[in-house]
């Protein structure tokens, strides 16, 4: 009797083990903003892949006036996300710390959202992740858009001196 178990028990281990994990690689749907960066198409959750967004809190400065660019970077993605359905295909960050979040380059309206958020000077490039963007980012600069405008303290270095480091 006790061989039947432990042969049911085998071949239902085997069925999981060969079967294949059904990873989605592309993901469509409504979106939900969730920082300058993230997102939630359906149940899945997106970092943009390739850049990093102002934290909303953040405040940059034009002529040494305060002015609200992680507020105005979270409202932006909220504009482009709402064209249509956004569509994300998952990427891999082979960045050991990095690796466990979930990435995708996500598009809506034919609109790639990091090329547009970095073309607007919201974002940033992530040169050790992608520099897909950076001809976005030095136009950005060079019309001098967005945080280009005035001076800024990037989103990582921002989070960095919040964590006290």
């Amino acid at each position: 009797m006790w061989m039947k178990h432990l042969a049911f028990i085998a071949a239902g281990l085997c069925i999981l083990v060969a079967a294949p994990v059904a990873a989605q690689d592309t993901v469509t749907g409504t979106a939900t903003v969730l920082t300058a960066d993230r997102l939630m198409v359906g149940d899945n959750q997106f970092f943009l892949f390739g850049i990093d967004g102002f934290d909303e809190p953040q405040n940059c400065y034009i002529n040494g006036e305060p002015w609200a660019c992680g507020a105005v970077a979270f409202r932006e993605l909220q504009i482009l996300a709402d064209v249509g359905p956004v569509t994300c295909v998952r990427q891999q960050d082979r960045n050991p710390r990095r690796m466990r979040f979930p990435w995708g380059t996500c598009t809506a309206g034919g609109v790639d959202l990091a090329e547009a958020m970095v073309r607007a000077g919201l974002a940033f490039v992530v040169m050790d992740q992608s520099e897909q963007y950076l001809p976005a980012q030095i136009a950005a600069e060079a019309e001098g858009v967005g945080a280009w405008q005035g001076n800024f303290v990037p989103p990582w270095e921002y989070r960095d001196r919040l964590r006290g480091i």
